[in-house]
């Protein structure tokens, strides 16, 4: 994971995200991404689910699953990065249900608002990893992943967060 960890870094200083844009503003990129991921979990629980649809729609919406995971991730990384922390890692925690997990991440996001902590970091990673698992998923899967597809996104700042080009 380091070496991704690297690689989204140098992404993000080449796109002026670490010169130029706020840790408040990640945050809230990391809000939005948890979000959108809450939506691709639930909708692929109920692909999954259904019998009106078949294993091309449930294989696409665990792409999305997949790539929500890895974009938060992404988002975290970059934010502590902000704050003067590398390499933090993924705590160990007890199993938590993928709504135990949203739940959690959430309370790390409010946490790094005002109390940034390596820990905080970790123990979000750990709920990421959480989530990848109980979809069949390893995170740096997602994560590369989620890489694979910013690596080649054009976008520009816009009130200190990347706002991605509609290509």
């Amino acid at each position: 994971m380091n070496e991704l960890n690297e690689k989204i870094l140098q992404w993000a200083d080449d796109k002026g995200i670490l010169r130029n844009g706020t840790p408040e503003g990640q945050l809230a990129k990391t809000l939005e991404e948890l979000i959108e991921t809450a939506q691709a979990v639930a909708l692929y629980a109920i692909v999954g689910e259904s019998y009106y649809f078949d294993d091309e729609d449930a294989n696409d919406r665990l792409e999305h699953v997949k790539d929500g995971i890895g974009d938060v991730y992404v988002t975290l990384v970059i934010h502590a990065k902000m704050n003067n922390f590398e390499n933090i890692g993924i705590a160990s925690i007890d199993e938590l249900s993928n709504k135990e997990a949203f739940e959690q991440i959430g309370k790390c996001v409010i946490d790094l608002m005002s109390f940034r902590h390596a820990d905080t970091y970790a123990y979000a990673n750990a709920c990421l990893d959480q989530l990848s698992m109980s979809h069949r998923l390893k995170l740096n899967e997602c994560v590369e992943h989620s890489y694979n597809v910013i690596s080649k996104r054009t976008g520009k700042m816009q009130d200190g967060v990347f706002v991605k080009s509609n290509q």
